[in-house]
């Protein structure tokens, strides 16, 4: 099938970004400073407090960094995966392990980084960071080789389209086989 064959030249794999904050103290410290200015009674002190905030949120945007990872093929998933098979008492605590949770979602962090993450860096990365980030970077990296995703459909572009005449409907991919009636 050629046309299979020039489909499959065209395959380019997903990317998908992700932000982490590296400061899990920052948002403990903007938390508690939104709470005083839920609490401040004068404008002045509204006014300081709400300056502090910003500040803070400014600090946390400078310690936030995006993260890009690109599915790779199932092959490369499926070899990744039985390179890192559960252990025995993994299996005896989950029989239905596929993985080993402490080897696998580094190395595949590593495998899909698009910015070039090291296993040593993904290691890190791993023992480093609050759950909650690291759970980021590990569901970036499920989504973007186990999620399916359907071709999109902007309701949106399909609205506005429709308010200036034109068509809001996605074009056929090819002409119909029969004449229509």
């Amino acid at each position: 099938m050629d046309d299979l064959d020039a489909w499959l030249e065209e395959c380019k794999p997903r990317t998908v970004e992700v932000s982490v904050c590296g400061r899990g103290d920052l948002l403990e410290q903007h938390t508690a400073a939104e709470a005083a200015l839920t609490q401040a009674g004068s404008p002045d002190e509204m006014r300081e407090l709400a300056e502090r905030v910003q500040a803070i949120e400014a600090e946390i945007q400078a310690a936030t960094r995006t993260f890009r990872f690109r599915s790779v093929s199932t092959l490369e998933w499926t070899n990744l995966l039985a390179q890192h098979p559960p252990t025995k008492d993994q299996l005896k605590a989950d029989p239905l392990a596929e993985f080993n949770p402490e080897t696998f979602p580094p190395a595949a962090v590593a495998a899909c980084s698009a910015d070039g993450i090291t296993l040593e860096q993904a290691q890190r990365l791993h023992r480093t960071l609050r759950e909650g980030e690291w759970r980021k970077i590990w569901s970036a990296v499920l989504s973007v080789n186990l999620g399916a995703v359907d071709p999109p459909k902007s309701l949106l572009a399909g609205a506005v389209l429709r308010s200036n005449g034109a068509s809001g409907t996605t074009p056929a991919a090819t002409a119909s086989p029969a004449a229509s009636s």
